[in-house]
């Protein structure tokens, strides 16, 4: 399901320069979307409703479907079927882990879309999800529950929530939704729904960086319906998702102009990514030089969108719903930055006055670790250290000043659409869900399709317990503090683990692996 992402530039590389100042930027009024809190609790709710309908599908390798008729029709992608044998059956798992069989009736190349029809027990009236008539379009909300790596046991679909960046059309139709609500090989096939809950996309492909996903709209699917169903196989592999063409595309000065233009407008409303990839490239007086390629690099993922003149929103990271998140108490941790020389190494914890809580394996045995606090670095000495979880504790020479964890007493476990809430190393909230209830992480799967392979954690299975959660945390952000909706801290982000899924420590679990290591000190 890889979809390569290459952007072709027509311009030459002239310097161009840019001046963006943080403490200048404003915020442009836009009309107010739902709040996270709002959406979540839709998403969990409609999750009641449709995770009956959610499937594995094995052919030549594992994917997802979904069951959209009493009668045991299953829509999945095309491209899952190329290799397989129609005379053969398809294995086809349910929620409850009931094995059915399933045959392949038609196909269509082109948008990805296939159906399948159960076999097993034609009787029987099978669990499925309602249709929506038309997908919703740009600027609207979406999840998708699947199996990203493919089924495994003892391991739900896993729940992932988004918003459609950009969709394009067909036949006055839409055509394909594109969406920041990450998959990865293993949720081919596996279902886009709209918050409340009706079928609108399919999984078909992703391209090299993370928030560039693509689903064709369920519009697709009324218009070949009954070419489905009369077992047709139609449609061109070279316009396929998947294919290498199908988001390649030139940039003229016109399409440049677009791009510099949004660029430039998310500089000017704050957004987090944006200011990000500015601040980092700014001087001591805070100019920007920037060439085009720069720019185009940076938006990389809305380049294609704005060079077919397509509909553009921001993503579940738009400074509109950051403003309606609830707030962190000022009492709650925050993440400490720890380094190694004067490299950043990733972010510490404090557990009390003066002992710091990390990942241990990005710190090797015998190598340097400080925090900085105004002009002095301070070092830290290793305390003890729990491989089975993988953290470390440190021990500082004087007291600290950090606000240390208020270990929750009464805290609710997480389940699957819970909001999930941190702050980033500039302070600035940041969010998505938890996409499952805490399980074993046993082994190591499939990473999906990267660019930038160092996001991924290193050691990132197994752990004895975690929470599987889709915020944009990655390898260097490990140590980071997580908090559930009502400010209470629930664990540490300890591992990105693939391109869709990161990994939480659950606090009950941190704190009885911390009790046990500062009494064997």
């Amino acid at each position: 399901m890889t979809t390569p992402l290459r952007i072709l530039l027509s311009l030459p590389l002239c310097g161009l320069l840019l001046t963006a100042r943080a403490d200048e930027t404003s915020r442009q009024s836009q009309p107010k979307p739902p709040s996270p809190v709002s959406l979540c609790a839709q998403v969990q709710n409609s999750l009641k409703q449709v995770k009956s309908s959610c499937v594995s599908v094995s052919s030549n390798g594992y994917g997802s479907g979904v069951i959209i008729s009493r009668d045991g029709l299953i829509l999945t992608a095309a491209h899952m079927m190329r290799d397989h044998d129609p005379k053969k059956p398809l294995q086809i798992k349910l929620e409850d882990h009931t094995q059915v069989s399933a045959v392949l009736l038609g196909l269509n190349r082109e948008t990805d879309l296939a159906l399948l029809r159960i076999t097993t027990d034609s009787d029987r009236e099978w669990p499925h999800c309602p249709l929506a008539e038309m997908a919703p379009t740009t600027g609207r909300f979406c999840f998708t529950l699947a199996h990203p790596s493919g089924w495994l046991k003892g391991r739900p679909a896993q729940v992932r929530i988004g918003r459609i960046t950009s969709h394009s059309m067909r036949q006055g139709k839409p055509f394909y939704l594109f969406a920041d609500c990450n998959i990865q090989p293993g949720d081919s096939g596996g279902p886009l729904f709209s918050i409340d809950g009706k079928l609108i996309g399919i999984a078909s492909s992703a391209a090299n960086i993370p928030g560039f996903n693509i689903f064709p709209a369920i519009d697709q699917y009324h218009l070949d319906k009954k070419r489905l169903l009369n077992s047709e196989r139609w449609g061109d592999d070279a316009k396929a998702p998947d294919s290498p063409a199908f988001t390649q595309t030139s940039i003229d000065k016109k399409v440049f102009n677009r791009i510099q233009e949004e660029f430039m407008r998310r500089v000017q409303i704050q957004y987090a990514p944006t200011l990000e990839f500015v601040q980092k490239l700014a001087d001591e007086t805070g100019e920007v030089k920037l060439n085009q390629q720069d720019i185009v690099d940076h938006m990389t993922r809305d380049a294609l969108a704005l060079a077919n003149n397509q509909e553009l929103s921001l993503g579940l990271d738009a400074p509109e719903l950051i403003l309606q998140l609830p707030d962190i108490p000022k009492h709650a941790p925050k993440a400490i930055p720890l380094y190694r020389g004067k490299a950043h190494g990733a972010f510490g914890v404090l557990i009390d006055d003066r002992h710091i809580l990390t990942k241990a394996s990005l710190f090797p045995k015998g190598e340097a670790v400080t925090i900085k606090r105004a002009e002095e670095t301070i070092p830290l000495q290793k305390l003890a250290e729990s491989k089975q979880w993988d953290i470390a504790i440190y021990e500082s020479p004087n007291q600290l000043e950090h606000q240390a964890i208020s270990w929750p007493k009464d805290l609710k476990p997480v389940t699957a659409g819970d909001l999930l809430i941190y702050r980033d190393r500039y302070q600035r909230l940041g969010w998505n869900i938890a996409c499952d209830q805490a399980r074993i992480v046993s082994k190591k799967l499939s990473i999906g399709p990267l660019k930038d392979k160092t996001i991924i954690s290193k050691h990132r299975a197994p752990y004895p317990l975690a929470i599987r959660h889709a915020l944009p945390l990655h390898a260097s952000d490990a140590g980071t503090p997580v908090f559930n909706q009502n400010g209470q801290f629930i664990g540490i982000h300890i591992a990105r683990f693939s391109r869709t899924l990161g990994l939480i420590i659950p606090a009950k679990e941190l704190k009885e692996e911390c009790d046990r290591l500062l009494q064997q000190r």
